[in-house]
């Protein structure tokens, strides 16, 4: 699987793209974009099977992004800084799989992707006789400690 992470914010970024155990998730290639524009260029060029994006990023918005890669297969969840319903409303529109409000809970992240992921391989009939539980094992034990503690055990 392959991930693209689009966030303006330097270190959300990078705290997005380190804040999980992505190999541990099946995502195997992950690329970084600052703006959507560039995210755009990424997804034409190695065609993400997610794309993890902020609404509002200098260039192109999620939304822009969203239109000029519409012949792209890929499923979409977004972040955003408020609780708007009109954004909401729209990327339903799009076809996003989760709406993220920030700051970002990371057992909430974790469990949207374990939840995409698990549909994903469902849909694929690659776990036809997994059940969810065990796709997700030891999940809410390892990302159930507090930001502090997991950044110290890693």
């Amino acid at each position: 699987m392959k991930l693209l992470i689009a966030e303006d914010e330097h270190l959300i970024r990078k705290w997005l793209s380190n804040s999980l155990d992505f190999q541990e998730l099946n995502i195997n290639q992950i690329y970084l974009a600052e703006d959507g524009e560039e995210a755009c260029k990424i997804i034409q060029t190695f065609q993400p099977d997610i794309v993890l994006t902020d609404i509002n990023m200098p260039k192109m918005d999620a939304f822009e992004l969203f239109e000029a890669t519409k012949s792209i297969p890929y499923r979409k969840i977004i972040l955003s800084g408020y609780d708007e319903f009109i954004n909401a409303k729209k990327a339903m529109q799009y076809g996003v799989i989760d709406f993220l409000v920030k700051p970002i809970d990371l057992v909430e992240l974790r469990k949207c992707f374990v939840t995409l992921l698990y549909d994903i391989h469902k849909k694929e009939n690659k776990t036809a006789s997994l059940e969810k539980q065990e796709f997700d094992i030891l999940g809410e034990v390892r990302y159930s400690r507090d930001v502090v503690t997991t950044q110290v055990l890693e």
